[in-house]
């Protein structure tokens, strides 16, 4: 297995085991949770924890800080200007 497919994998069951963890225990015996929270902006799906946790530095699932990730955001826009994607280039 290649490494970023092992830490894939970690993060996968560090997202299952905290995500269970809030859930009453019947619910968590019949597996009746998500295992990833998701973020959507202007209602499509943009982001989601497991993502966050390879992602962001210092991710945790308890705390969001939003100025770190709209100073991440601004570099990104950045970067895609850059290479000249405009909106009428975005994928729908």
């Amino acid at each position: 297995m290649y490494q970023s497919q092992e830490l894939l994998r970690q993060r996968y069951f560090e997202s299952d085991i905290y995500f269970q963890n809030l859930c009453k225990p019947i619910a968590r015996r019949l597996k009746l949770y998500d295992i990833f929270g998701s973020y959507t902006i202007n209602g499509r799906f943009c982001d989601n924890a497991i993502l966050d946790m390879l992602l962001v530095p210092d991710f945790k699932f308890d705390h969001v800080d939003g100025q770190n990730i709209k100073e991440m955001s601004i570099i990104a826009g950045k970067l895609v200007a850059a290479f000249g994607v405009r909106t009428e280039n975005q994928f729908r």
